[in-house]
């Protein structure tokens, strides 16, 4: 975890393993699937056979993710669920969107029984196409993203052993489905993040792996290079791997700029989702850029249209606006900082760690009075 998020929510003295987990998973998984799709840049090009074709019900769950719209996206895939027999690629879609809500907030509980409904029945119908054809690349793919699903939601709700072992699940159906179809770009992001993250377990979680076969090994080197690849495709597939990529070379020593560059590459195409907006601002709270905080905000704003005590359905907004405050206090505004946080609105739908980060910018204005004084 990033300093910037672990001073946002406050989450960095929760055990070793369960904080490892998480992060891996989430970073996994979180719009890995939601920030692959987007405009048919592909002209003439042949599609890689996971890219969903323009109108299906699969490209537009994931056009909406794109765009920060969850809850359009969430009620397209619940009537795909719904249909008599629903596409493959509908159903996966919708399980990222059920999982990239998770994401957000995770003691959010009230998708889990979605979420586990959802992954299961892909899982059933993909392991029934492999034992009519167990070369079928795509049904491994499918498998795998099922279990990267359920390897986060497990390993958020403290049942790590099952956590460990689907995720091992998820790397040995995406590495399989790469054997057999090398230009499934999905695929190679979600394998090269699995790679990359389970490099970093723990140490003592490594151990284990010596004695236990369900621990995933990863090699962070190899998993790097690919999500590296894929993020310089330039088509949606490559620009949603930039989202991982990006989180990676950010928590990386002095390549925070570099990073920041590939989140500001989505703030450009994607001008609507303040999930963008978001992690951008925590890269530059990180350089001490106050000023391009100032201005990313007020960009989202005109973007978006809305005002300072705007309300979204997941609490993004104002936390942007948050951060737009604390930049004003290190600034020295520190009147101008007090009287926009007073007219910031705490959305009932917020994540459970917006709390924290709240008290934290009362703190930050405090000591700025008392050191003017």
């Amino acid at each position: 975890m990033s300093r910037s998020e672990c001073k946002l929510n406050e989450r960095c003295n929760e055990p070793g393993l369960y904080r490892r987990l998480t992060q891996t998973l989430r970073r996994t998984y979180v719009l890995a699937f939601g920030l692959l799709f987007s405009a048919p840049l592909f002209a003439e090009e042949k599609h890689p056979p996971d890219f969903p074709e323009s109108g299906s019900v699969a490209y537009d769950i994931q056009y909406r993710l794109l765009t920060g719209d969850m809850s359009g996206a969430l009620a397209l895939g619940r009537r795909a669920a719904a249909d008599n027999d629903p596409a493959m690629d509908s159903l996966v879609a919708y399980l990222n969107a059920l999982t990239t809500r998770l994401s957000w907030d995770y003691s959010y509980t009230t998708l889990d029984e979605e979420i586990e409904k959802m992954a299961e029945q892909i899982l059933t119908e993909c392991e029934r196409q492999l034992g009519q054809d167990e070369d079928d690349a795509l049904a491994h793919h499918f498998c795998g993203t099922s279990n990267v699903s359920l390897s986060y939601l497990h390993a958020v709700r403290g049942r790590y052993l099952r956590a460990i072992y689907t995720t091992t699940r998820a790397m040995a159906a995406h590495q399989r489905a790469l054997e057999l179809e090398p230009t499934l770009v999905g695929a190679r992001m979600h394998y090269g993040l699995l790679l990359y993250f389970t490099d970093n377990l723990p140490p003592f979680v490594r151990a284990l792996g010596q004695v236990l076969w369900f621990v995933p090994r990863g090699n962070a080197e190899e998993g790097l290079a690919l999500v590296s690849e894929t993020a310089a495709l330039d088509h949606v597939l490559g620009h949603g791997t930039r989202y991982p990529y990006g989180d990676i070379l950010i928590d990386q020593e002095n390549r925070n700029e570099a990073g920041l560059s590939e989140i500001m590459f989505l703030v450009e195409h994607y001008p609507s989702n303040p999930r963008f907006y978001l992690r951008a601002i925590w890269v530059l709270e990180k350089l001490s850029w106050d000023e391009d905080i100032l201005s990313l905000v007020d960009r989202f704003r005109r973007n978006a249209n809305i005002q300072i005590n705007h309300c979204d359905e997941q609490g993004m907004t104002p936390l942007i606006a948050l951060w737009r405050v604390r930049a004003l206090a290190r600034l020295d505004r520190v009147e101008e900082a007090r009287a926009e946080l007073r007219v910031v609105l705490r959305c009932p739908d917020e994540p459970a760690w917006a709390a924290a980060a709240f008290n934290g910018t009362r703190a930050l204005l405090a000591k700025e009075v008392v050191q003017k004084e």
